[in-house]
């Protein structure tokens, strides 16, 4: 791999990390996850032709990245919940669980390939 593209891979790698690791203000995410997900599934595309693991762990990007893109909506469909309603903020907590049970369900299979 020429020393450019191999800078321009690493150079991505750390960018995805800085997008998945970065805080929340508050319940906005600045650098949406969806991004990363996506970004290292792209990077590990020429790796998952050559070993069997990196495909697994490519197609668990991809799901992890659907799953983070999906929470843009959702959080969309629980303010219009809440506004109706007006009860509390039980909807966010529980759309939070099941996002992060999501998130659990598909990141384990990801580290480990």
């Amino acid at each position: 791999m020429p020393k450019k593209i191999k800078n321009k891979f690493y150079s991505l790698i750390v960018f995805s990390l800085i997008i998945l690791f970065n805080p929340t203000a508050n319940i906005i995410d600045i650098f949406p996850d969806f991004i990363a997900w996506f970004i290292l599934a792209k990077l590990f595309e020429k790796a998952a032709d050559s070993a069997s693991y990196f495909e697994e762990a490519r197609s668990a990007f991809i799901r992890l990245g659907i799953i983070s893109a999906a929470k843009i909506p959702a959080f969309i469909l629980v303010i219009l919940i809440e506004k109706k309603s007006g009860i509390g903020n039980d909807t966010y907590a529980l759309a939070s669980l099941i996002f992060s049970t999501l998130e659990i369900i598909f990141i384990i299979p990801a580290v480990k390939y």
